[in-house]
């Protein structure tokens, strides 16, 4: 994050926009819906302003689209009488079990990987340490972006003054300038950025939008942890890295990162960046701990119910949003460079970066 990013932050809790009025949350799926469909149709609006914004972005700009689908479909299944609403996250599934008879959803919606979990967009890698897309492939999202404004809000503006060339290639992503888990970190900081201007100019509220905004920080979160430790290189023990592709818990990543470079900040001379580096390793892990007591494993924060069907147990308080947000701006530095900076001190050892990263 960036100064300016910083001065956003502190702007917006300033002017006390950033605080969640308690009482008005649901456990539905048509609540959690509504929260992720006015995310993306934020992203979407700036997406319109075809100043090439989406790209750098699109990992996360195709999750929200996607899981506001899958929201979506769960809470017309859960509308049925007698269905209970699948663990499934498969779209062509649910799509079927939904009973909407569209012959375009699914063909329409092709580019965001119906027919799997929808992981692919959340992370590079699937649990076995195998790429999900090859680094030359191109996704062209602007047909899938039209249909869903269509369907669910019956909004032409994508197309109604015909196909706009320009727009087509904000909505064209390259899957190869997203090959890198520090990256795919900085592409869920750039969502969080725009929900947050999107915030400060009125055009929603936090209260619009909390509950997406909450599973972006906990995924950058999850992902600059995964990448801290990729960046050590061969040094991390098989076991370890194993464990990189397979959980979702941030406070195992955090202690697995802080077993590899706690005694290295022990050996700094430099008591000035010594201090530095300790206070902002404590920052961290309030962070990550704050973190883990709202949602452990990512899942929370991405539906309203539990894995047994029964609601879940996250409901949040006012401050929710702007403690955390704190927070995920003072661990930054600790997240990105804590493992170049004990290196260039001579304090860290690092392998070499053959690996999957």
């Amino acid at each position: 994050m960036i100064l300016e990013d910083k001065q956003l932050l502190y702007s917006l809790l300033e002017d006390n926009l950033l605080f969640i009025k308690e009482g008005n949350h649901k456990r539905t799926w048509e609540y959690y819906y509504e929260q992720y469909h006015k995310a993306f149709c934020a992203l979407l609006e700036v997406a319109k302003q075809k100043k090439y914004k989406t790209n750098y972005k699109f990992m996360p700009f195709l999750f929200i689209m996607r899981h506001s689908l899958e929201l979506y479909l769960k809470g017309q299944i859960a509308n049925i009488s007698n269905k209970a609403v699948p663990p499934s996250h498969n779209i062509s599934d649910l799509y079927n079990m939904a009973n909407i008879n569209d012959g375009k959803f699914l063909e329409s919606f092709a580019c965001l990987q119906c027919d799997s979990d929808g992981a692919c967009w959340r992370y590079l890698f699937d649990i076995d340490g195998n790429r999900y897309f090859d680094k030359g492939e191109r996704i062209e999202a602007f047909d899938a972006c039209n249909y869903y404004c269509l369907f669910l809000d019956n909004d032409n503006s994508l197309t109604k003054d015909g196909i706009d060339k320009m727009l087509q290639w904000e909505l064209t992503f390259h899957i190869g300038e997203c090959s890198y888990l520090g990256v795919l970190g900085t592409q869920y900081d750039s969502t969080i950025i725009d929900l947050l201007h999107a915030i400060k100019d009125k055009l929603l509220s936090i209260n619009d939008v909390y509950v997406p905004m909450l599973f972006l920080i906990r995924h950058c979160l999850e992902i600059k942890f995964k990448a801290a430790i990729i960046e050590l290189g061969d040094v991390v023990k098989k076991n370890d890295l194993k464990k990189i592709y397979n959980t979702h818990s941030v406070r195992l990543l955090c202690d697995m990162l802080s077993s590899y470079i706690d005694a290295a900040i022990e050996l700094m001379d430099d008591s000035k960046l010594k201090k530095q580096s300790e206070d902002l390793r404590s920052v961290t892990k309030r962070y990550t701990n704050l973190i883990t007591s709202l949602d452990a494993n990512s899942f929370l924060f991405r539906f309203p119910k539990d894995r047994n069907g029964k609601n879940s147990n996250f409901v949040p308080k006012s401050n929710c949003i702007s403690e955390i947000l704190k927070l995920y701006w003072e661990s930054d530095l600790f997240l990105c460079f804590a493992v170049p900076v004990l290196y260039e001190a001579g304090v860290l050892n690092i392998g070499n970066e053959d690996r999957k990263s």
